[in-house]
């Protein structure tokens, strides 16, 4: 029998009858493709008991998936308390000659745990699925504190990388030349899924452009992301939208995604003159509703400055919203170059967002280019090479 051992960085909640439940992609049925070609499946992941949980919750593990729970801590200086245990799971798992191995990278616990396979001389396989120099980055982290950091974790991925037995990226070749592998056998995919019940929406958003005005004097703005962090760029968004709204539009905001800094956005959106123009959904964990909610919206904006390929640009794509974004990580191999600004430049997203708006045919055309090209990110397409990666970990 051939199992995997997943390391990842992922929060997860326990509820008294042993079930292990998330709210967003990480669920059975995102780990049930690693059994496509793996018998069993161990997820090493920060586990926080609970009484109970949403509705809207998703089961993470099932008769062959299991979950190994780590204790819920956050951050490096708390990772220190549970050195320990964290060290004695690790090593049993490491040492097990039946056991493969993959590290959704970066993070805290795949890099302990890298540690460990690196001491018992393990194979192991990548998923790089985001460049953590940006979550260092003062302007993404929202202190000048993370220089230091940024050079450390840029060092232990580019090391990751190069001892990699295999390597997967989320980009084609964005961060392949950051993080280059040190194997011949590397691959491209994505985690997104996403199938037809996304794609056959665009159509919907098409028509909705054709039968609108040629100028929106009225525009509601989606946006994605979590925000326990400045990572996303809220902040610059809700300052373009005063700048637009002073230019007589009126204007209105979805947050899909909820954090700790809501209260901040909160007292920004009243300094600003947007009360009760932005409404925020908190965390949502089924897609449908997502959708639901992005093809109530007119364009979707995200000026974020942490990425790898984000899941939420694709999905907006998918229906066909027109999209403006930043040029960092791999986000220019999907949008175009007036489709994007660089970080935090809020004169540049001002005029992006305002040709949109006075112009008809190039929301139109946006709309249609931005569904045709995230349908190579069709989870039949994606599978396929997702599947040739997994059997070649097999091997190791």
């Amino acid at each position: 029998m051939k199992c995997l051992v997943i390391g990842t960085g992922h929060h997860f909640k326990a509820t008294n009858d042993g079930k292990i439940w998330t709210c967003g992609a990480y669920n059975a049925h995102f780990f049930g493709r690693y059994l496509d070609t793996f018998d069993k499946v161990k997820i090493l992941a920060r586990v926080q008991v609970v009484d109970t949980v949403p509705e809207d919750f998703k089961l993470v593990n099932s008769e062959n998936i299991e979950v190994v729970n780590l204790p819920d801590f956050r951050g490096p200086l708390n990772s220190l308390k549970s050195f320990f245990s964290l060290s004695s799971i690790f090593r049993s798992l490491a040492v097990n000659k039946n056991y493969c191995f993959l590290l959704r990278v970066p993070g805290l616990v795949q890099t302990l745990f890298w540690i460990h396979l690196v001491l018992y001389k393990r194979k192991f396989g990548l998923e790089v699925i985001v460049d953590p120099a940006l979550d260092f980055d003062p302007r993404s982290l929202g202190s000048s504190s993370g220089v230091f950091f940024k050079r450390i974790v840029t060092w232990v991925l580019r090391k990751q990388c190069k001892n990699a037995y295999a390597t997967s990226y989320v980009t084609e070749y964005t961060m392949q030349k950051i993080y280059p592998p040190g194997n011949d056998k590397t691959f491209s995919y994505s985690s997104i899924d996403i199938g037809e019940e996304a794609f056959s929406l665009s159509k919907i958003t098409l028509d909705k452009i054709l039968n609108g005005p040629e100028q929106l004097t009225k525009v509601k703005f989606s946006f994605t992301g979590d925000l326990t962090r400045p990572y996303k760029g809220l902040d610059i968004l809700l300052k373009s939208m005063a700048h637009i709204q002073k230019s007589g539009v009126e204007v209105s905001l979805i947050v899909i995604g909820g954090g700790r800094m809501i209260d901040f956005y909160l007292k920004m959106i009243d300094d600003l003159g947007l009360t009760g123009k932005v409404s925020f959904s908190g965390y949502v964990c089924c897609p449908d509703k997502i959708y639901e909610m992005l093809l109530d919206s007119d364009l979707f904006v995200l000026p974020t400055r942490r990425e790898g390929l984000p899941r939420a640009i694709i999905e907006a794509m998918a229906i066909g919203l027109p999209c403006v974004s930043t040029n960092i990580a791999g986000i220019p191999e999907v949008l175009e170059d007036d489709d994007m600004i660089e970080m935090d430049d809020l004169n540049a997203l001002n005029d992006k967002i305002e040709i949109l708006l006075k112009n008809k045919k190039i929301r139109i055309k946006k709309s249609q280019d931005n569904s045709l090209k995230a349908r190579k990110f069709d989870r039949k397409l994606i599978s396929i090479e997702r599947e040739k990666f997994y059997k070649y970990l097999i091997t190791s």
